[in-house]
């Protein structure tokens, strides 16, 4: 905010004030430099700590080249900032909750510098207008750091007057009647817009509060209003006063106020109705602003210099070095959102208002205007209380009640104007506790308490009730019951079953119970389901197949269904059944496991009655034991338990899956024998058995699995092994062996000498380096392994001799 010949700043409850140069000046210069206002600042600050204006602690500092600064402040630990010219310094002082104490001297070589500056939140902008300089230092917490320097070259006094809000910052210079506006973009600060040429001496004075900026024009006596709407700026509206001398010279923004200072005497605010700035004071001495407290004695150039903030207007009057404060009660009206009834109370939602010091608010409902002294909760700026017999008298059901809200100075008790009028009808409050209780098959016990509707500032009870009900797939059979006030339950009889009921009760302050002479309903709605089946019974054939049966509810119809369910307590198997007989099979997936069967008789509208359960264990075929097994070339023998009650047996050779039925057996002895044959030698394969109920051997008829075998088939014989004399060597062949996919190799023997062959190929020749006439003894064997050695998985070799020919 900014004024001229002293700046004052009001920013979070700090007033800066702050010697300034300009055209005007010289006039003044003498009576600044002898200093004559330092006395009339400390009897202004005095006269503000005996007053306690804001009912805190007020400072006052003075630095040896004599800027001042005075504080008021409120509860807020901010910090104070100051300018000296002589020194090209910037002094910034912080409330530590008790004293104000220097935090850190900002100092520029720039002639000048400190000739204007301004602070919001964590940024301070300091103007050097010999240099065409403005700085911008940022709070990082700890220090004030020079973030940048805003330079226009070609704007003669660019930085004499300076003012940030948020990301915005505005320089004026009052003898190029231009202004500047940088919009900092989250890394530097950029020009936005460059007004110049709009008036005489536009820029004199400068202000900006959120999206509006201020600028005042004194020569055209104007001031102009800008408003940001997100990418430009436009000119909203110029305030003219032209018959007042000096009017713009210097300006300050508020929210919705603006104070506009002038060289003669005079200071006038205008404030925002939403649409157009229309002014509503001229201050001296006036009556709606009230002047707290005008310091000495002469009022000549009163409006010099102006600041606002909250509930203050300070004005500053150089040549006779006066400074009045003043302070308006213009308590905003509040604004009722909503107003609604609810039985014996009403609930409202207003405004919240935004006001300088603490407000509280006042209601009349028909009655004188008395506190709102009950909790008051907030809602994004928005209040809701709700008022009823608790907390104010006179509020009763069925009546009618016109609202008004309006807010209170809390000091001064001075309020603002009151809402307009919210008219509703209370209610009659609805029946407490109703339940419709033990169901039978032909009636509902009926149970509420009382309604509480405040009569003569007393709890009274309501003389009747009606009770209401019918059949829900027969809306239109509605019964109605008159009920006094001596009982609070009913039973309904002679009901129908199997049917679903809708029941519903009203407090009536007459037994006819007719427009708001009742209050609401309360409904419900019950079942008269069947009772529990009975004789329910389950019992289990083969392994897994389950047939239940039982007898029909007793006392009602036919059930239009059953609600037939199963469940595995630990294993994933489950089903669901709605059979119209009182019977139900199903099987089950699993043997030896505990089944929840559940079943319960349903009308035609899903509704079902009591749930009868069995638990059930499926039967169980122990599992076979393994005795003995045999390899034998290129099949596997062994023998098992016989199992009595399985007709047929299923055989894995893969680690428990793959099951198939086992065919090869022989079952007329104690034991089962069986043989797998046709699968290939050297081959490991892990056998399992398991018995099984039906023919095919097909899930869920199998039995628990034997445990797992692990054999090897032995190797195939070598067949049909030939051989041919040559001189001095021999050829021989014999048969592959087709089924053997485990073979590795064949060993050929002659005589003591053996050869590995690992080409699988059924050949091997010797054409030279024997001798001619003599016998070898042959043999070949299948091998199991590539080094030709001889195991249990081998085949069984085959030999012949041969005689090699003479030369």
């Amino acid at each position: 905010m900014k004024s001229n010949v002293f700046f004052f700043f009001v920013i979070f409850n700090i007033f800066l004030i702050q010697p300034i140069q300009n055209q005007y000046q010289n006039q003044y210069q003498n009576q600044y430099q002898n200093q004559n206002q330092q006395n009339s600042i400390s009897k202004i600050i005095q006269e503000i700590e005996t007053k306690r204006l804001l009912t805190e602690t007020t400072r006052y500092y003075s630095t040896p080249d004599e800027a001042w600064i005075w504080n008021l402040l409120t509860n807020f630990s901010g910090s104070g900032y100051f300018g000296t010219l002589l020194s090209n310094q910037v002094f910034v002082y912080r409330y530590n909750g008790t004293n104000f104490e220097l935090e850190q001297i900002l100092s520029e070589s720039a002639q000048n510098f400190g000739i204007s500056v301004s602070v919001y939140e964590g940024v301070i902008v300091a103007g050097a207008d010999f240099e065409n300089e403005v700085y911008v230092y940022r709070y990082n917490g700890t220090i004030w750091n020079l973030e940048q320097i805003l330079s226009e070259p070609s704007i003669p006094y660019f930085g004499y007057l300076v003012t940030v809000y948020g990301n915005a910052i505005g320089v004026g210079s009052y003898y190029g009647y231009q202004v500047c506006v940088y919009r900092y973009n989250g890394t530097n600060w950029n020009l936005e817009k460059h007004f110049q040429g709009v008036a005489n001496y536009f820029g004199f004075s400068l202000s900006i509060y959120e999206d509006v900026l201020v600028v005042g024009a004194p020569g055209p006596k104007q001031v102009y209003v800008y408003r940001y709407n997100g990418s430009i700026w436009n000119l909203e509206q110029i305030l003219n006063e032209s018959s007042i001398p000096g009017f713009g010279e210097s300006v300050s923004i508020y929210q919705n106020a603006i104070v506009i200072g002038t060289n003669s005497n005079q200071a006038v605010v205008y404030r925002y109705n939403g649409t157009n700035w229309n002014q509503e004071q001229i201050l001296y001495n006036g009556t709606n602003w009230n002047e707290e407290k005008i310091f000495n004695e002469s009022t000549q150039y009163f409006g010099w210099s102006v600041s606002n903030y909250g509930n203050f207007t300070v004005i500053g009057s150089p040549y006779e070095n006066q400074t009045f404060v003043y302070e308006t009660h213009l308590v905003p009206q509040v604004n009722i959102v909503n107003c609604s009834s609810l039985f014996s109370l009403f609930d409202c939602y207003w405004d919240k208002i935004e006001f300088f010091r603490t407000v509280e608010y006042q209601i009349n409902y028909g009655y004188d205007w008395i506190d709102i002294d009950s909790p008051i909760l907030e809602y994004e700026n928005v209040y809701y209380q709700q008022f009823n017999s608790s907390f104010y008298d006179n509020i009763t059901g069925n009546e009618y009640y016109s609202i008004q809200i309006k807010a209170c100075d809390v000091s001064t008790m001075k309020c603002g104007e009151s809402s307009s009028f919210i008219n509703l009808t209370t209610k009659i409050d609805s029946v407490k506790g109703f339940h419709l209780l033990n169901p039978t098959n032909y009636s509902i016990n009926v149970t509420w308490n009382y309604p509480n509707v405040q009569i003569n500032e007393g709890i009274a009870h309501l003389n009747h009730y009606n009770l209401s009900y019918f059949i829900q797939s027969e809306p239109d059979s509605i019964s109605f019951i008159s009920v006094d006030n001596s009982s609070l339950s009913y039973l309904l009889n002679n009901l129908e079953c199997d049917n679903d009921y809708n029941v519903s009760i009203c407090g009536c302050r007459t037994q006819e119970c007719e427009g708001d002479d009742k209050g609401e309903l309360v409904e419900s709605s019950i079942s008269l389901f069947f009772g529990e089946v009975t004789n329910f019974s389950c019992s289990i054939s083969k392994l897994v197949d389950i047939n239940c049966n039982w007898n029909q509810p007793i006392n009602c119809s036919i059930p239009f269904y059953y609600n037939f369910t199963y469940q595995s307590i630990s294993q994933n198997d489950s089903g669901n059944y709605q059979p119209t007989s009182s019977n139900q099979q199903f099987t089950a997936q699993f043997p030896n496991q505990e089944y929840q069967i559940n079943v319960s008789a349903c009308n035609s509208n899903g509704k079902c009655g009591d749930i009868s359960s069995i638990s059930i264990i499926t039967d169980n075929l122990t599992a076979p034991i393994i005795y003995e097994t045999i390899s034998k070339i290129e099949e596997i023998e062994f023998n098992f338990t016989k199992l009595a009650n399985a007709n047929n047996y299923s055989i894995s050779l893969n680690n428990g899956t793959n099951w198939q039925k086992f065919t090869s057996l022989d079952l007329s002895g104690n034991e089962v024998i069986g043989i797998i044959s046709e699968i290939s030698g050297n081959i490991e394969y892990n056998i399992s058995i398991r018995g099984c109920t039906d023919l095919n051997c097909e899930t869920p008829y199998l039995g628990l699995p034997s445990s797992i075998i692990s054999i090897r088939a032995k190797l195939g014989n070598i067949t049909s092994l030939s051989c041919y004399s040559l001189i001095n060597g021999f050829i021989c062949t014999w048969d592959p062996l087709i089924l053997s996919s485990g073979l590795k190799g064949y060993s050929f023997t002659y005589n003591l000498t053996s050869i590995c062959l690992t080409n699988l190929i059924p050949y091997y020749s010797i054409t030279s380096g024997l001798k001619g006439g003599e016998y070898y003894e042959i043999s070949v064997y299948s091998s199991a392994d590539l080094n030709c050695s001889f195991n249990e998985y081998s085949g069984t070799n085959s030999t012949t001799s041969i005689q090699t020919q003479q030369q």
